[in-house]
Parts: structure tokens; sequence; C-alpha cells
């Protein structure tokens, strides 16, 4: 299977997870792994991380409390990556809508953003991992 076709294949992915704030972060996580989304610091070792932390989270061997910040909780670095990924790609969508004249498309991108945000609590403005 080329890379072509193994990229072809996960923009199909259809994830399992019960929760919605689930898929929307394993999409934007896989996303940004399989189009190589600029995202600051990442390293190719870091783009193949946050796509495993995709799968890992749609099993349910991860859970978006694993992934989110929380005061008192210690900084690990997949938290680090999907914080910086999820931001990326949130920023990178309304990019690509905000002089659409679609207004619908808008709300959409708004709404599905706020839902990623707040997974993974980078709506909360003392979250050191929220991009300034």
């Amino acid at each position: 299977m080329s890379s072509n076709d193994v990229q072809e294949a996960e923009s199909r992915i259809r994830w399992t997870h019960s929760s919605k704030g689930v898929c929307f972060v394993c999409d934007a996580l896989t996303n940004v792994s399989r189009t190589r989304l600029p995202v600051p610091d990442f390293s190719d070792d870091d783009y193949t991380c946050i796509r495993s932390l995709a799968f890992r989270l749609d099993s349910g061997e991860l859970t978006l409390d694993d992934l989110s910040w929380k005061a008192g909780v210690k900084v690990t670095r997949e938290r680090r990556l999907a914080s910086a990924a999820v931001y990326a790609f949130t920023e990178a969508e309304w990019a690509r809508v905000a002089d659409d004249e679609d207004e619908d498309e808008q709300c959409d991108v708004m709404n599905d953003n706020a839902l990623l945000l707040l997974s993974l609590n980078l709506d909360d403005r003392g979250n050191p991992l929220r991009p300034k």
C-alpha cells in the first residue's frame, strides 16, 4: 500500500467511540498527522505520535482526561502534543472558512472548534498548554 493509499484510507476513518468529543479529537489529530499541518516545534516523531494517540483514544486505551490539562496534573508529552495539534487544527479550520460567505459553514466550524477546545480544556485561561 502506497503512502497516498494510506492517507486516503485515513481520511475516511469512522471512529467507533461513543463520545462525540473523542471522535472530533481523533479526527483533528489524524488530520494534522496526515496533512503534516504546521505545528510549532513538531518533529516527524510528533506527527506519528499524535496519530497513535488518536487510535488509542478511540479504542478506550486513553481517555480525554489523559490528554487534557487540569490544574495540578503533570503536563505529559501526550498532553502537550495533543493540545498543540488540536489548537493548530482549529486555527487552520477557522482560516479555511473565515473569508467564506457561507455563514452555515462558518457556524459549523465555530461549533466544531468549540467542542475541540473544550474537550482538551484549551478554553481554560489557566491552561499552560493554551497558545498565547
